[in-house]
Parts: C-alpha cells; sequence; structure tokens
C-alpha cells in the first residue's frame, strides 16, 4: 500500500472509531440514566479493547509468514471489514443485553470491548501495510498517525455536533458502516487477486452493502425504548417520542412522562388539583406565596414546559427568560396542547444557552429563580449545584428575590443551599432561598389561584372555590416525609456534611445520598 491511501484509511478508520465512542457513549448513558460514572466506565472498556487490538496486531505483524506482501492487504481490507460490523453490530448487541440482564450494564462494557479490540487493530495494521522497514518510516508513520488523530477530531466534531442534530442514532450508525464497508472494500479489492476472485469479491461486498441497508431499520428498531424498560419492553414500550439533538436525548413514554439521558424529567400538566397533579405542579403555583409581586422571571432549564406555561399566565409576571441547553425540549413542549402556547406567548422568551454561562454573562437581575432541574446524582449535576453557581444566583437576584430550586432530595444540596443564603426554606424537594426571611402568604396564594387562568380555561373549578386551597393542595406528603422544613432545622441536620463545591463534585458519584 503506498502512502497517500494508507493516510486515507488511517483517517477514514480514525473517524468512524470516534463516532462509535460517541454513540455508544449516547446509548450507555442512556441506559444508566447518566450517572456520573457512565463516561469513565465506557472510556475504561473503549481504551482497553483498543489496547488489547493493538497488542494483537503488533503481535501479528511480527510473522513474517502471516504478513507476507501479497497478503498484507487481503489481512488489513479483512480487518476493516470485521471491526466495523462488530462496531455496527454493537447497539444491537446491548439491545438484547438490556432485554435478557435485569440489573446492571457491565455486559455492554464487554461488548464495547470486544467491538474496539478490532478497532484497535487497524491502525498498526495499516502502518504496517505501508511502511518498510527503512530510515524513513517514523516520519512516514507520522503522517499515517496524524491522519488518524485528524480523522478522529473529525469524528467528535462533525458526528457529534453535526450529524447528531439532522439525523437519528441508526441513519448515523448505518452511514458509518457503510462509510466502514467501502473503505474495506477498496482494500480488498486492491489487493492481488484473480480477475474471477476479483469479480466475486465485488458481488459479495455490493451485496453485503444491500443486506447491511435493509436490516439496518430491524437492528436498530425501538434503541431507546428497549434501553429503557429492558425486559419489560413488551409490556410498557414502546416510547410514544423521540427527540434526539446533539445536546442529548428527550424521549416521551406511553403514559405521557419526560426522560432525558435516561433520567426522569417531569410530564405534561398544569392542574394542581388532587388527583390530576400527578408531577406537583402545585410547586409552581407557589410561587404566589413566596414572592409579593414577581415581575421579572429566569428559569433554568425548560422541562416539560408545564411550570413556564403557569408562571406565564400570572398576571403579575411582566417578562420569563426561560435558559435550556438541550432544544430537544423545545420540539417536544411545541407538540403538546397543554404547553404549546407558551411558545407563542410574549412574555416568553426561551435561550438556547447553558444555564451557568448565561448567568455568568448576563447583567440582568430576576425577582425569581426557578431552577426545576432534577436528579442530583448525574453527569454535570454539579454546575448547577456547587456553591460557586449557587453564589451566582444569589448575586442575579433583585431585593427581596427568590432562588427557588429543586434540591432533588440530596442533602448535599440542602447544605449547599443554606450554607450560601442566610434565609431559606424547604417545601417537599424544593427550596426557596432569599437574602430576606422567607414568609409563606396564603392569602395571597388564595387569591390568585382564583384568578389564574390558563389558556382561557380557569384552574380552579366554582365547585372548589370556596375550600381552602393552600391546605388542600400542599398539604398531602410526598415520599412519606415532612412536608415543610425550617431554615434552623436543615442547617442542624446537614452540619456534618461537605460542602459541595466545583472541584469535590460531591453529589455526582454518592447514589445513595437521598434525604427529604
Amino acid at each position: 500500500m503506498k502512502l497517500l491511501p494508507a493516510i486515507g484509511v488511517a483517517m477514514v478508520s480514525g473517524y468512524i472509531a470516534i463516532s462509535y465512542e460517541l454513540i455508544w457513549y449516547r446509548i450507555y448513558s442512556f441506559a444508566m440514566e447518566s450517572r456520573a460514572d457512565s463516561f469513565g466506565l465506557l472510556l475504561s472498556a473503549y481504551l482497553g479493547g483498543l489496547a488489547i487490538g493493538a497488542y494483537g496486531a503488533g503481535w501479528i505483524c511480527r510473522r513474517g509468514d502471516i504478513m507476507a506482501k501479497d497478503r498484507a492487504l487481503p489481512i488489513l481490507g479483512g480487518l476493516l471489514l470485521a471491526a466495523n460490523a462488530a462496531a455496527y453490530l454493537a447497539v444491537p448487541a446491548m439491545l438484547v443485553c438490556a432485554g435478557v440482564c435485569k440489573s446492571g450494564r457491565m455486559a455492554d462494557l464487554v461488548v464495547i470491548a470486544l467491538a474496539t479490540v478490532l478497532l484497535g487493530t487497524v491502525l498498526p495494521f495499516t502502518a504496517h501495510a505501508a511502511l518498510a522497514p527503512d530510515e524513513r518510516a517514523g516520519h512516514k508513520f507520522s503522517l499515517i498517525y496524524a491522519g488518524n488523530i485528524l480523522g478522529s477530531v473529525g469524528g467528535g466534531l462533525i458526528t457529534g455536533f453535526w450529524l447528531f442534530d439532522r439525523l437519528q442514532l441508526q441513519h448515523i450508525a448505518l452511514l458509518l458502516a457503510l462509510a466502514g464497508l467501502t473503505v474495506s472494500s477498496l482494500v480488498i479489492l486492491a489487493g492481488p487477486a484473480p480477475k474471477r476472485f476479483r469479480n466475486l469479491r465485488a458481488v459479495t461486498l455490493t451485496a453485503t452493502a444491500v443486506l447491511l441497508a435493509v436490516a439496518a431499520p430491524a437492528l436498530y428498531a425501538n434503541v431507546y425504548g428497549k434501553l429503557h424498560y429492558g425486559h419489560e419492553f413488551d409490556s410498557d414500550g414502546p416510547l410514544r417520542t423521540v427527540v434526539e439533538t446533539s445536546s442529548g436525548v428527550v424521549v416521551l413514554s406511553k403514559s405521557g412522562v419526560i426522560y432525558s439521558g435516561g433520567a426522569y424529567e417531569g410530564q405534561f400538566n398544569v392542574s394542581p388539583l388532587p388527583g390530576q397533579d400527578g408531577n406537583r405542579v402545585t410547586r409552581a403555583y407557589l410561587t404566589a406565596a413566596i414572592h409579593p409581586r414577581p415581575r421579572h422571571v429566569l428559569f433554568i432549564g425548560l422541562g416539560s414546559g408545564s411550570w413556564v406555561q403557569v408562571l406565564a399566565h400570572d398576571p403579575e409576571i411582566e417578562d420569563i427568560t426561560v435558559i435550556e441547553i438541550n432544544p430537544g425540549f423545545v420540539r417536544l413542549a411545541g407538540a403538546q396542547p397543554v404547553v404549546a402556547s407558551l411558545l407563542k406567548n410574549r412574555k416568553v422568551k426561551i435561550i438556547i444557552d447553558d444555564g451557568r454561562r448565561f448567568l455568568k454573562r448576563t447583567e440582568k437581575r430576576f425577582d425569581l429563580i426557578i431552577q426545576n432541574t432534577i436528579v442530583y446524582w448525574r453527569a454535570h449535576a454539579t454546575n448547577l449545584l456547587s456553591r460557586e453557581y449557587i453564589a451566582l444566583t444569589r448575586s442575579r437576584l433583585r431585593p427581596g428575590g427568590r432562588l427557588y430550586i429543586n434540591s432533588t432530595r440530596s442533602a448535599f444540596a440542602h447544605k449547599i443551599l443554606v450554607s450560601v443564603f442566610p434565609h431559606a426554606m424547604r417545601y417537599e424537594n424544593m427550596i426557596i432561598a432569599g437574602n430576606e426571611p422567607v414568609v409563606i402568604d396564603r392569602a395571597r396564594f388564595q387569591r390568585k389561584l382564583l384568578q389564574w387562568r390558563i389558556d382561557g380555561k380557569a384552574v380552579v373549578p366554582p365547585d372548589l372555590r370556596h375550600e381552602d386551597l393552600f391546605n388542600l393542595l400542599t398539604k398531602p406528603k410526598w415520599h412519606d416525609t415532612p412536608t415543610w422544613e425550617s431554615n434552623a432545622h436543615m442547617v442542624e441536620r446537614t452540619k456534618g456534611l461537605p460542602v459541595i463545591t466545583d472541584n469535590n463534585m460531591a453529589t455526582e458519584f454518592r447514589h445513595a445520598d437521598t434525604h427529604p
């Protein structure tokens, strides 16, 4: 093999290998509900497989009888074909594991490691097939290696930031498989062979491409539903909606539950009435009791859009800024009648950005900063729970302003909030924090709720207008924990716990940190 084609093979194989790593991480992280250690575990399997494959390739390359010049290209082409086939079939294999294994995802790591063993053989074999053992071997290998690095960077940029926004995962995998098959075919056909065998190879490779395209829909059907439900997919699946973007995967189950990255995100509902409030949207209406007249509101995270829809119909609120990192939530909300109108509401401005970055850049101050993000142990949760971040939110509050944040039942989160803010109170899993004492105004809650209308429909029906709405809606216990907790009690309960910082990531690797 000449040097230039070898560089091309290394570049394409690097692109394919990194692209598959991104696909596998998306799949594995979704199956793990975005746990913080999912990337480290997958990377260990990936790099371990590459190392084993490279070591095995080195052992074979030293066998002169195997790697004779007339055999180099057919062997390289065969390895490329096998590596790409294994990489493409890794996801279907993980789906089989999801249906068979009732707990744990370690089998996925074995599948990934086995696939990357074959991927790891490609670069050493390419170099061996192209380079003579002379004084220029090092220089030429550096060019091949540079091509591999360039392809890998391209995989991260093109697949990770462009294709994931435009194609479904199964289509990206099919494109990668076809690209791998094309390169394998070119290498195999370039090798020495009688004409009749050359024609047979061409026909076989073409048939393989057709078979791959035909089988792809079945192999990758209901990927996220099978990962999410596992062996219960036949009874609980499939998913109703799947939205894939470069920022992640948002899905909607048949029962109307939203999952992001495999973890629970909420439901579409704006009614606080008993029996209807499956997503505890009463907590959104509670803003009427915690601030006398909120005019400027900031949401960190759109979620289902239910909370934004509720507050967008509070006549005292003048503007709502929503910072959402994943546009998939916006697309999902736009298709749900209960919240779709918020996308056209003049009060509401949705910005696709990172919430923390927005807070650092903005000079605007808010009466309410609402953060209903959940699951404290997910990857990157520290970015929205650390001391540095909470202090940043405090600096963006107007006089009398409140941070209203979902603590995700994490005692570490309770600790950091009472450490940064002088005043705080817990309601269920929400913390109300501010620079002034927190006062709950039940009368204002009653008055505003009776006036509240969403898309022209009264929130409180006539038969409940004479009820004590505060007690009716906030009294039910949630998770068998006390509904309310004072600042002093939280300080005492959490005094022995560490403070979450950007450096210690204290909450992400302690999955058992569940408290009231």
